[in-house]
């Protein structure tokens, strides 16, 4: 499993030691399913013009309380699992919520189709207005 951190825009990956890691080119087929993941995961439904479809309504969890956010979390990434990233094993929807920040932290474990299993750390802070995105992939 990887242990990178995602700060978008511009800071985009991090080793566990900090270090910038390029994302311009690879051939790591952990961190591209990663970034297929974030990307599906973090993209509203209907913003894409030419493919209004895609995405998730994850960030309809961002006003909601740990219960109905809990529910609108699982419900939303396994539909775009199923709808998007079917070449993926969804494993387990492991949401948390965090008192200090109020935000709902969900991680999302799965199967590679070469068998490895991964996970993605979604805060849902990363809906906020300022435009910064923070995720931890572990």
């Amino acid at each position: 499993m990887s242990n990178l951190t995602m700060n978008i825009p511009f800071t985009f990956l991090k080793d566990k030691n900090g270090s910038p890691v390029s994302v311009s080119a690879t051939n790591d087929l952990a961190v591209i399913w990663q970034n297929r993941v974030f990307l599906t995961l973090s993209t509203r439904l209907g913003e894409r013009v030419m493919r209004p479809d895609f995405g998730s309504n994850l960030h309809k969890a961002v006003f909601e309380n740990s219960v109905v956010a809990a529910e609108i979390a699982k419900d939303s990434i396994t539909t775009a699992f199923s709808q998007w990233l079917s070449e993926l094993n969804l494993k387990e929807i492991k949401p948390t919520f965090d008192k200090n920040t109020n935000n709902l932290i969900v991680t999302v474990v799965y199967g590679l189709p070469n068998g490895e299993v991964d996970s993605i750390t979604i805060n849902t802070g990363i809906f906020n207005r300022s435009g910064e995105i923070i995720l931890e992939i572990k």
